[in-house]
């Protein structure tokens, strides 16, 4: 059943968390990190305030953070690796803490833009594609 969250007096529709209150704390977040790209760093700052469902967070991922990564393929604008990812995704929020849990670790796919200091329509065009399917 929908109901006020205490803390932020918005709707909020899950028993756990308030998707609003994970929102914010997201948005408190955004000056402790970067990609060294301010394009990459405002699409991931918008796809966090549009989402804030622990299991559908879009994040920078450090590359400090992947292990065993290997070379599949290359494609027209970018490379394919796997690898290891050592903390792995957000699969919850504990509301009371004010933290996410993580899986760990998790197998995933990488792609490297063969020019990421000028990331293109095309790439952030698929990435949408697939962040919303």
């Amino acid at each position: 059943e929908p109901r006020e969250c205490d803390t932020c007096q918005t709707t909020r529709y899950s028993d756990r968390f308030c998707e609003r209150c994970i929102s914010l704390h997201l948005q408190s977040l955004f000056d402790t990190w970067t990609s060294g790209n301010e394009i990459i760093d405002n699409f991931v700052h918008q796809c966090q305030e549009l989402s804030s469902l622990p299991t559908h967070i879009l994040e920078w991922i450090p590359f400090d953070q992947f292990e065993d990564v290997e070379k599949l393929t290359e494609g027209g604008f970018s490379s394919i690796y796997t690898a290891a990812w050592t903390r792995g995704n957000i699969y919850d929020y504990d509301e009371d803490k004010k933290e996410f849990s993580y899986v760990r670790p998790e197998r995933v796919v990488l792609k490297r833009l063969n020019n990421s200091s000028d990331p293109g329509k095309s790439f952030f065009n698929e990435v949408i594609i697939n962040y919303l399917s």
